[in-house]
């Protein structure tokens, strides 16, 4: 039987090794940290991206000369993606809601813009996948324009609308005329709550 060898580091070879190790995790901890640097600034530049058409719409929906974003807590009122308040000054002007919905090109963005006792100025499609759909007419004035005026729920349907509260179905739209008008609900129930729950504290001061 052959016996093993047995090795043995002096003292220096251990401190040399240990010094080694010790380079090797202080460069592996600068890696992961720069990648963790260069992940956050791609999900910035992303976020940042992905706004950007409802930025664009907020002087349109809602003209103001400042916008300020809004933290907001409404389960009941899904799909909203970003709320802004407008002013002019230090007055209220109305708000401005990003809102998303299952459109024919899945998401459907929708930019609404409502004034501050909570009636719709302006109703804006932002994604560009339904801009560019062929033969759609809920991006037309004739279909977004129903919306103005209106406050709390409205309700699609077929033909012309007998209640003011109605948006009907405009010639050689499509299906997703319904999802516009539930985006813009949500947005409207939004709204809605935070006044509502802004005047309660206001009361309870």
């Amino acid at each position: 039987m052959t016996d093993k060898k047995k090795v043995f580091l002096s003292p220096e070879k251990k401190k040399e090794l240990l010094h080694t190790t010790l380079i090797l995790a202080g460069i592996l901890a600068v890696v992961s940290l720069a990648l963790s640097g260069l992940n956050m600034l791609l999900r910035q530049s992303i976020d940042k991206a992905e706004m950007k058409p409802f930025v664009s719409a907020m002087s349109r929906i809602c003209p103001a000369e400042s916008y300020e974003e809004t933290d907001y807590e409404h389960s009941d009122a899904g799909g909203v993606y970003a709320l802004y308040k407008a002013y002019n000054g230090t007055e209220l002007a109305g708000y401005c809601v990003e809102t998303r919905a299952n459109g024919i090109n899945r998401d459907l963005r929708v930019a609404v813009g409502i004034d501050k006792d909570g009636k719709i100025l302006k109703t804006e499609i932002i994604s560009e996948r339904e801009r560019q759909s062929a033969g759609t007419k809920t991006t037309d004035e004739e279909f977004l324009s129903q919306f103005e005026g209106k406050s709390g729920e409205v309700t699609f349907v077929n033909g012309k609308a007998s209640r003011e509260s109605e948006i009907y179905d405009v010639v050689g739209s499509d299906i997703s005329s319904p999802a516009v008008v539930d985006a813009v609900n949500r947005a409207s129930l939004a709204v809605g709550n935070l006044r509502e729950k802004e005047e309660k504290e206001a009361a309870e001061e």
